[in-house]
């Protein structure tokens, strides 16, 4: 169906044609009285083919004012389909879902092993054939046969830089426009060695080697390092002009809320989950929820309708595995390492739904201020640099001068004051 402009109650070349064309495929034109009516014209503009005719029950034209088009409306009759009948559908009950046997199960078909490797993860330009062939040049240096063994090592050498060039001119043409994963190559192309795990940290005048004495320092060291830079008294946020901001903006009735998730946002978003991150202390891997998303996919969501709910955050969630990362200067130096967080999986999920939820009332209110770039959307360091130099720039044009305060805060995120920040939302919340 559809205005195809070409007006059937003219017996011309071109209707006839029209019909010609769609006679060779099977469908029949339905219409036959005007559809296009004004003050000195009637035309059958709006036609509706079918190659099923005797379905057709009724054909009708209403003279209906809306435009210069009138409808055209074609009732078929209810011989598609069966009716009063029932379909069978497949489907996981969760009725006697046991968590303890799900867990004993991944267990039990994959379980934990410990082996010694070279690398934490295989580089992924390294071929199959790259590894046959270092296997034949090690077996034929241990049997001292030099002769092939100089063959093989020549030929495992043109091989992994044939499959270095490849693999990274075939990075860099698929990265055009993203400078993260641009730089993400370039590191691994020269790697930075002070990225592993400390072997020696001076604490006070002792220097530490021990692996768990490693562990308490780092420990303590991140758990109270904060305080050196908080402030002695406590706070008084006024947050009078906050509320006042808000209240321009919405009306005392509307809320925050955060919706319950659906099971097929949670179903998604495990589908979602990236194979390759880390594990937290729970043991389970994306790639095992990934690959029982459609098991675990409806209990989950009971979980994290649960938690939202009840405005509670399971204790697992928040137990995290820290690993030390070098930042500069000596790798001795505690203050020279900064902590990496792995939680456990799962929370993101409830994570990313709060983020999404709050996200979604700001923008949808203008609750946000212009010029931050920090945590946005579309928004970046590339944005508040443009940003700043299009204000430099303009000022200079009007004669003013520029005066400009830049601060490195330390541990900047570590020192926000949870009690103003929990302050701050129930502006946003209650309004």
């Amino acid at each position: 169906m559809g205005d195809f402009n070409i007006d059937l109650l003219v017996n011309n070349t071109f209707s006839k044609s029209w019909l010609h064309l769609n006679e060779n495929f099977q469908p029949h034109q339905l219409i036959n009285e005007p559809t296009r009516v004004t003050l000195n014209s009637a035309t059958l503009v709006d036609h509706a083919f079918t190659s099923l005719s005797a379905k057709v029950r009724a054909v009708k034209v209403p003279k209906i004012g809306l435009s210069d088009h009138y409808p055209t409306c074609v009732v078929f009759k209810d011989g598609f389909g069966s009716k009063h009948c029932h379909t069978s559908i497949k489907y996981r009950s969760f009725k006697y879902f046991d968590h303890n046997l799900f867990v004993g199960i991944i267990d039990k078909h994959l379980p934990m092993k410990t082996k010694r490797v070279k690398r934490v993860e295989q580089l992924d330009w390294i071929t199959q054939d790259i590894l046959n062939c270092m296997r034949q040049r090690d077996r034929h240096k241990s049997a001292k046969n030099f002769a092939e063994y100089k063959i093989l090592h020549n030929k495992c050498v043109s091989l992994v830089r044939e499959a270095k060039k490849t693999y990274y001119q075939s990075c860099i043409r698929n990265c055009k426009g993203d400078s993260t994963k641009l730089w993400k190559y370039i590191n691994e192309l020269v790697p930075n060695n002070s990225k592993s795990a400390p072997t020696a940290i001076k604490d006070g005048e002792t220097t530490l080697t021990d692996a768990k004495d490693l562990c308490e320092s780092f420990n303590n060291y991140f758990s109270t390092v904060v305080y050196k830079y908080l402030p002695t008294s406590n706070l008084d946020p006024d947050l009078e002009q906050l509320n006042d901001f808000v209240s321009s903006k919405i009306t005392d009735d509307i809320l925050l809320t955060i919706p319950p998730l659906t099971c097929d946002e949670v179903l998604q978003s495990l589908n979602q989950l990236d194979p390759h991150k880390a594990t937290s202390l729970d043991g389970l891997s994306s790639k095992i929820l990934k690959m029982s998303a459609s098991v675990i996919a409806e209990p989950l969501t009971l979980i994290l309708n649960q938690s939202i709910t009840y405005g509670y955050f399971p204790m697992r969630w928040k137990t995290a595995r820290v690993a030390p990362v070098h930042k500069s200067g000596s790798c001795t130096e505690k203050s020279n390492y900064r902590p990496i967080s792995i939680l456990c999986i799962v929370n993101k999920l409830l994570e990313r739904h709060y983020h999404n939820s709050i996200t979604t009332h700001l923008i949808l209110f203008d609750l946000l201020y212009k010029g931050q770039s920090g945590f946005r959307r579309y928004h970046s360091c590339e944005s508040a640099i443009v940003k700043l130099v299009d204000t430099w720039l303009t000022n200079i044009e009007h004669g003013k001068l520029n005066g400009v305060t830049l601060i490195d805060f330390r541990k900047a995120f570590d020192m926000v004051n949870i009690d103003i920040l929990i302050s701050k939302l129930k502006c946003y919340y209650y309004n």
